[in-house]
């Protein structure tokens, strides 16, 4: 069958096909690009989204859709179990910002970032590793490593103005996190 879908206000058609056993689907826009399955027995989604351009602007306010469902706890189920990959080429609302590749996976209830990364003007490469989000006390945190490689370490430091004889060469920073999305401290 064909299936109409709106997500993140972008509008597409899905093909699907359904049995008793597993739903598997896909999209035909060469620009925001879906496919995916979905196993019933146990129940297991595998899904990749590509798009071409997103605006994340409202995605990561404390009221939004997002942060309600992890609030709920309903990702929370020993019984859940999903890998989805998302592709965004270009970030609408934060320009310096682009090719995010977010790997969102969840098993038996534990939702986890890691493996994912973006791009800062072609220079830097953020990465996000050992990632886990915990929902405890009301209270919703992120916690992880960062490793930021540079490649260009030179134009990075010229978007900032920084004078040469204050120029480090470095070439990779690691730290470890903890960040509670609620208060937005970390």
């Amino acid at each position: 069958g064909i299936l109409d879908v709106s997500i993140f206000n972008k509008r597409t058609l899905i093909n699907y096909v359904l049995d008793n056993k597993s739903l598997n689907f896909s999209s035909k826009d060469k620009k925001n690009f879906y496919s995916g399955e979905i196993d019933f027995k146990p129940f297991y989604l595998s899904a990749d989204f590509n798009y071409e351009n997103l605006n994340l602007k409202n995605l990561f306010n404390n009221d939004s859709f997002l942060f309600e469902i992890i609030r709920s706890e309903v990702l929370n189920n020993k019984n859940l179990n999903l890998k989805i990959n998302f592709f965004l080429k270009n970030i609408v609302n934060l320009q310096q910002l682009n090719n995010l590749k977010l790997n969102i996976e969840i098993i038996e209830g534990n939702i986890n970032f890691s493996n994912s990364h973006i791009i800062w003007n072609d220079d830097i490469k953020i990465s996000l590793k050992n990632s886990l989000l915990n929902y405890d006390k009301n209270q919703i945190n992120l916690i992880g490593k960062v490793v930021i490689n540079f490649n260009d370490i030179d134009n990075f430091f010229s978007s900032f103005q920084i004078k040469k004889i204050n120029r480090k060469k470095v070439k990779q920073i690691e730290f470890d996190f903890v960040y509670n999305i609620e208060n937005k401290k970390i």
